[in-house]
């Protein structure tokens, strides 16, 4: 067992680069131009990594389960119209920017480009959420969704299934996990036996719908939600094989300690602000492919203070958003954190919690929490209801609480307060927090204690500073034109002109 989740991910990492080596080797199949386990390395990094320090746990899947469902009755309701709409979409509009989001917060920074590229272009979407297809509908936006993509294919897509299940059996049949693994290695097998079993038929689906809309569209550029998602990875590389360039749009905090970003496939990666782009030159990313763009969902105006009834209102309204279990922080630390908000909860009766939740973490996990603490204050935001531009929630709160989300930007610059909860000596520290931009609760100290304070005198003028310091850097030119500056440079990439 390794001593910390940062030493874990970075082992983690390590261990996925060799199973990566093993499976081109000895695993002819590939998924969009590449092998099963460079897709799915956003999933198998952070798992192995739960793993490695011990602390991983299968919690939440009677949430899953729903999910999947509400999926499954959602997209059956919808289904109906949907093959002539498609045949219209991209028949009507070929070529231009192709964006394939995979979360809420990808389209959130994708949306406000797409509508400067509008004025060049034809902006084209592929969407893997049922949900985000209906809210770009709703929106105008030449928009189709994966799964019925796949469909007229779907012969084929069992084929490329099969053969990546034989592969995946000639892998585990390495001794690769006995070696790296000591002393649990039939632990680290049955997880990755489990991840690859739910995953690969995931991938092939999303192979051959992105496939299958480059075919459509021929697009001249496309633009990944995120380069390390399994839907990322694969629209970079096949986009690659056909001679198109990407691109991508930070949409959260790039970690120092992040192993995921060294292995991004894209042309060009636009990021808000100097401290993003200082930490992937330092990860070995060439210079030359980081732009500096700004936030392209921010406005150049800070939204204007409350009336006075407005902000009593807003001082008993806490606002919790936490990044979930997953990559930078370890399942158990994880539940850990959501049993002391719960706790505070508890201690702060007066007031209200609200709890956003990040996409991949479970509902189930909170009302376990929620439960034992018997708390009435407190309710929860889905993931689905979440992808909304938070501007309104931060609006209404008086304090906004998480650890490592970004949420904490959106914070600052709306002129809300930040507590976080401090994480142990060696574990990844997000950069506002590290800039003491934040007002920190030790693990000892009293979150109940601390957010009551906030909220009734503010945060200490010191943070103020620190806050105004930490937009400036790490959010770049606030004028209200990034979402141009992308535009114009992805158009300059469309001719050729990197």
């Amino acid at each position: 067992m390794v001593g910390n989740r940062a030493q874990a991910l970075s082992r983690a990492a390590a261990l996925v680069d060799e199973l990566q080596q093993a499976w081109v080797a000895h695993c002819p199949s590939r998924v969009g131009g590449i092998t099963a386990i460079d897709v799915l390395r956003s999933v198998l990094i952070p798992t192995f990594a739960d793993v490695l320090d011990g602390t991983y746990i299968n919690v939440g899947r009677g949430a899953r389960t729903r999910d999947v469902l509400y999926e499954a009755r959602e997209y059956l309701r919808s289904l109906v119209g949907w093959c002539g709409y498609m045949r219209q979409q991209f028949r009507d509009a070929p070529g231009g920017v192709l964006f394939v989001p995979r979360n809420s917060s990808h389209l959130r920074m994708s949306l406000p480009v797409a509508s400067e590229m509008r004025k060049a272009c034809a902006a084209h979407w592929l969407v893997f959420k049922l949900e985000h297809w209906r809210a770009l509908l709703r929106l105008g936006e030449r928009a189709v969704l994966a799964q019925p993509l796949v469909s007229a294919a779907a012969c084929g897509t069992r084929r490329a299934v099969a053969a990546l299940r034989h592969d995946a059996e000639t892998l585990l049949a390495l001794p690769l996990l006995a070696q790296s693994f000591g002393g649990s290695p039939a632990a680290a097998e049955a997880i990755l036996r489990r991840t690859l079993a739910q995953n690969l038929g995931r991938a092939a689906l999303a192979a051959v719908s992105i496939e299958r809309t480059l075919d459509a569209v021929r697009p001249r550029v496309v633009v990944v939600g995120n380069p390390n998602t399994m839907e990322g990875r694969i629209a970079a590389s096949l986009a690659r094989l056909a001679g198109v360039p990407s691109a991508t749009i930070q949409h959260g905090d790039i970690a120092a300690g992040d192993p995921s970003w060294r292995s991004a496939e894209v042309n060009r990666i636009f990021v808000w602000g100097d401290g993003a782009r200082r930490v992937l030159v330092s990860m070995g990313i060439d210079g030359e492919r980081v732009e500096i763009a700004g936030h392209p969902a921010l406005v150049a105006d800070v939204p204007p203070a409350p009336a006075q009834s407005a902000r009593s209102e807003r001082t008993r309204m806490v606002l919790v958003a936490l990044s979930g279990a997953g990559h930078m922080v370890g399942m158990a630390e994880h539940l850990n954190h959501v049993e002391r908000l719960a706790a505070a909860a508890m201690e702060t009766p007066e007031l209200k919690w609200v709890f956003r939740l990040h996409p991949k973490d479970s509902p189930g996990i909170y009302t376990a929490a929620f439960a034992r603490a018997n708390l009435r204050n407190a309710a929860i935001v889905l993931a689905r209801k979440a992808a909304q531009d938070m501007t309104l929630q931060l609006r209404e709160c008086g304090v906004l609480v998480t650890v490592t989300s970004t949420s904490a930007v959106d914070a600052m610059v709306a002129r809300v307060p930040v507590v976080t909860l401090a994480r142990a000596a060696g574990e990844h520290v997000p950069a506002f927090v590290r800039a003491g931009a934040v007002v920190q609760v030790g693990p000892a100290e009293s979150v109940a204690l601390v957010v009551r304070e906030v909220l009734l005198r503010g945060q200490p003028r010191a943070v103020g500073r620190q806050v105004d310091a930490y937009v400036s850097e790490h959010i770049g030119p606030r004028d209200g034109l990034a979402a141009r500056r992308v535009a114009d440079r992805l158009c300059s990439m469309m001719t050729g002109g990197e």
